[in-house]
């Protein structure tokens, strides 16, 4: 560059040195811009050409070429709507010399779609001989990281103010010549001041009450500015009517800006020192008051031991007053976790010699609001606490009542469907929810150009205006009834209920809310079809509880009738006529079975057995089944996505989901069609869960189901979950779909169906992804080659004829049987066996012990004993005694022969 200066100082150096001199500055010029980042562009006036260089159109994620042709409209289409009327005002101006230089930070899409901000500047460089515009040149820079900046310092200041406004204490920033800075808004209600008179007011003149020195103040000043932090008591003042109140003050030096401040936050303790005075002025009445008090009232020393307790405390605990004097809680044997409780509540008082108060539930259920007030010697040493303890067992449960009728109101008012809308006097409308499009038929931008007339019947204008005149007299003629009218002309029954927009003491307008009253025209009916869905769900949940709690039993009653059946038909022969008799009762045995389980299905009570598993496995394996299952003129499509990951379900409980919907979709087929099984990964967003109640925020493993067939209506649609409902007449039990809901919720996942008339159907089943599960590989198990054995059992079972179906099952099969009734008996037959014991069969619940226990007893005789639990009860109940945990071997009753033989084989076989 400095070559350059020489050389142009030289001017009288020849023309072939001008153009050296030329080309090096414009080499300089290039390498400033290509260091600054900016991008170059040329706007040819007249012909509306629009040339940019490659660092303009990289801005935008374009290369010039791909702009190309580009002409100044070009260049608006790429602006946000929001900008670009000033930005055409803006070079307008510049081209008709308003301005002399166009500049402007504007948004422009980038090439992926998002905005960038833009810092655009340029000017006219070249004009024609009649002065008109020839060509604007100018430069733009990306300045979003900037603005960006700018809008998160923005943010964090707003937060930073919001925290400061609603600080619980009063606090001042004082400047370190002691001038008050700042105030939050908690001091301004406490002291009842404005922020420009505190600012311009002196924290000991004007919000101190008397008997404060200046010297006092300065001492501790200094103490602060050091380094020191101090906390004292105060008597305040309210400048403009001169009450004082006590407050205590803490006082830290801190850094703000770069500078010392000093900052002092004030908490408002009159109340806490009112009710001191008032403890220390009624001590000489405190046991005539204590005696008669409806708390129960207490005194502790500083070891925790009890002084004093009144009469509510001996009739609350049963224990008389006198055996708790100097007696801790853990001396009189109160529950570990209270006095841990209860200690820490009163350490911090003796510690600080401040009220403190604490809320508590008792084992019983009963809540507790417990109070301690420091007993003080004259030297303000606390001596001894007081406490007082008020059962609010009720005013917490109106509390919780309270919310629970709060969120109701909150969920309601987020569903209502009324219309909401503002309008000035003459109706044109200024705002209108979405319900309004909805309701009237009307686009958003519709809208905004109609006025509140246009969607009122032209009979009903009279009155309107008749209205809004009662308004503006100050007249509310409260809720109307008029007839409004949609865009496409159909009339119906509207409710307006509008208040009066007043501003400066004027009617401008109003505001309120349209109801549709067409369902109230149709009340009864709406009534009729909601009261018959409650009894629907009335028969769902009556359905699902009679299920689970007969399901033991209903399930003992089945295995004898199975297992005796089994054991009957191997006894028969092939040709005995008496066989065909007992293959029709293990039938209908077997059918009650499956009946009883997909009762329980439905209601959410069967025994699963999760384990980590892979969709597309699933589907895939059982691709071969399914193909010999459908119709022949139904097409198969399978689509697995690589990125699936793995879920926790029962496989059997899956595949009868799959099965139940692959029949289903079948059935809305009758002349053919396509079957798609798809699986997907999915993650449901905020805006879904809003549109799908019951549904959860998180990752899911998707399948989706879909047919080409019949499909189904609206109504069809509400009713397909629930249980005996079926649209295939005598064919349908109605409990396909509702044994499948119950499957996948049981799950805690979700299922939703997509369907139109004519269109085919899609069920979207979503499974939540389990989080470091690794899905077990498939084990080739051989089948078991025989059943028998010689080893010993203790079958240990509540229900005679199970038990003996299980000794007749088992003896069949060579095993030596040990039987009892309950655990205590099973006990006392072990404490005279003197053989082993090879096997636990037990049942889950019995009357005295449960199985878990019996086994554990069991083991301390025989510790190489294994375990097989069996149960009738359903899921939760089992859970409960924590049978279904991992590796534990249990088998469902009913049981069938082989069932029971080969879990008993498998179960003796582990290692």
């Amino acid at each position: 560059m400095n070559n350059v200066v020489k050389s142009v100082g030289h001017f009288h150096e020849p023309a072939v040195a001008v153009d050296q001199i030329l080309r090096e500055c414009e080499k300089c010029l290039t390498l400033a811009i290509e260091g600054s980042g900016l991008g170059c562009w040329h706007w040819h006036v007249q012909s509306g050409e629009l040339e940019v260089d490659e660092r303009w159109a990289q801005m935008i994620g374009y290369t010039p070429q791909e702009l190309a042709p580009f002409k100044f409209d070009s260049w608006l289409g790429l602006i946000h709507s929001d900008d670009v009327e000033m930005s055409k005002q803006s070079i307008y101006k510049c081209v008709s010399d308003e301005i002399p230089l166009y500049e402007c930070e504007i948004k422009m899409k980038h090439k992926n779609g998002h905005y960038i901000w833009v810092l655009a500047r340029g000017r006219v460089v070249e004009r024609c001989e009649d002065g008109q515009p020839l060509r604007i040149s100018g430069t733009c820079l990306d300045v979003t990281e900037h603005k960006q900046a700018e809008d998160a310092l923005r943010e964090s200041e707003q937060a930073l103010r919001t925290i400061f406004d609603n600080a619980h204490d009063a606090v001042f920033i004082h400047g370190s010549d002691g001038r008050i800075l700042d105030v939050n808004r908690k001091m301004l209600e406490l002291y009842g001041v404005s922020r420009e008179q505190a600012r311009q007011s002196s924290l000991l003149n004007d919000f101190s009450g008397p008997g404060h020195s200046i010297e006092q103040l300065e001492e501790r000043w200094k103490r602060v500015m050091a380094g020191e932090a101090l906390v004292f008591e105060w008597i305040a003042k309210r400048p403009n009517d001169g009450t004082c109140f006590d407050v205590e003050i803490a006082l830290k030096k801190i850094i703000l800006e770069n500078r010392p401040v000093v900052l002092a936050n004030v908490r408002d303790i009159s109340q806490r020192k009112a009710a001191e005075a008032v403890l220390k002025e009624n001590e000489e009445k405190f046991r005539a008051l204590v005696e008669n008090s409806i708390d129960a009232i207490m005194r502790f020393d500083r070891q925790h031991r009890h002084l004093y307790v009144n009469a509510v405390v001996e009739k609350e605990t049963g224990i008389p007053a006198a055996e708790f004097i100097g007696k801790t809680h853990e001396d009189l044997g109160f529950p570990e976790s209270l006095c841990a409780l209860w200690k820490a509540a009163l350490d911090q008082v003796f510690q600080f010699g401040k009220v403190n108060r604490i809320e508590f539930q008792l084992p019983k259920g009963l809540w507790i609001d417990w109070m301690l007030i420091p007993e003080q010697d004259e030297s303000g040493k606390v001596k001894a606490v007081i406490a007082s303890a008020r059962d609010i067992t009720k005013r917490k449960q109106t509390e919780e009542a309270l919310r629970e009728s709060e969120k109701r109101f909150r969920d309601l008012s987020e569903m209502l469907p009324e219309v909401v809308f503002e309008t000035d006097l003459n109706l044109n409308l200024k705002y209108a929810n979405r319900r309004a499009m909805k309701l009237f038929g009307y686009s958003s931008e519709e809208l905004e150009n109609l006025t509140g007339f246009d969607v009122i019947a032209p009979e009903d204008h009279d009155r309107v205006k008749a209205n809004i005149a009662l308004r503006v007299k100050g007249i509310d003629s409260g809720k109307i009834e008029y007839q409004g009218v949609k865009k496409c002309g159909v009339r119906f029954p509207i409710l307006l209920h509008a208040n009066s927009i007043v501003k400066n003491g004027e009617l401008v307008g109003l505001r309120g809310v349209i109801s549709d009253l067409t369902e109230l025209k149709t009340a009864e009916e709406e009534k009729a079809r909601l009261l018959e869905q409650f009894h629907q769900v009335q028969k769902l949940e009556s359905i699902g509880r009679l299920a689970g709690g007969v399901a033991h039993d209903l399930n003992n009653l089945l295995s004898p009738i199975l297992g005796y059946g089994e054991l009957l038909r191997d006894d028969i022969g092939l040709g005995d006529p008496k066989r065909e008799a007992v293959d029709q009762i293990l039938r209908a045995g077997s059918r009650a079975r499956d009946l009883v389980g997909q009762l329980l299905a439905f209601s959410r009570k069967q025994t699963l057995e999760y384990k980590p598993l892979s969709l597309n496995d699933t589907i895939l394996d059982f691709e071969k089944l399914l193909r010999r299952t459908i119709r022949e003129d139904i097409e198969l499509r399978i689509i697995t996505s690589p990125d699936i990951r793995t879920i926790r379900a029962d496989l059997g409980q899956i595949i009868q989901v799959v099965m139940n919907l692959s029949v289903n979709a079948q059935d809305a087929m009758p002349d053919g069609g396509t079957l798609t099984f798809e699986t997907a990964m999915v993650e449901l967003d905020e805006s879904y869960v809003a549109d799908h109640p019951g549904s959860k925020m998180r990752q899911y493993v998707m399948l989706a189901v879909s047919d080409t067939g019949c499909g189904m209506d609206a109504e069809t649609q509400e009713h397909i979950f629930e249980p005996f409902f079926s649209t295939k007449g005598a064919l349908g039990t109605g409990l396909g779909l509702s044994t499948v809901y119950g499957i996948v919720k049981q799950h805690e996942g979700n299922i939703w169906v997509y369907s139109e008339p004519d269109r085919g159907t899609t069920f979207k089943v979503y499974l939540p992804v389990v989080e470091g599960a690794a899905v077990e590989p498939q084990r080739d198990e051989k089948p078991c080659t025989g059943q028998a054995g010689s080893e010993t059992i203790l079958v240990v079972e509540d229900n005679k004829q199970v038990r003996q179906l299980a000794h007749n099952i088992l003896k069949r099969q060579g095993y030596k049987l040990l039987l009892a009734e309950n655990g205590a008996e099973a006990l006392a037959l072990l404490a005279s066996n003197h053989g082993a014991v090879d096997l636990l069969l037990t049942d889950v619940v019995m009357p005295d012990i449960n199985g878990r226990e019996l086994f554990a007893e069991v083991t301390e005789l025989y510790p190489a004993v294994r375990v097989l639990y069996m149960s009738g009860y359903t899921n939760d109940v089992i859970a409960q005694r924590g049978v279904l945990d991992e590796g534990v071997s249990f088998i469902q009753k009913p049981f069938t022969v082989q069932g029971l033989a080969a879990k008993v084989r498998e179960v003796l076989a582990m290692n």
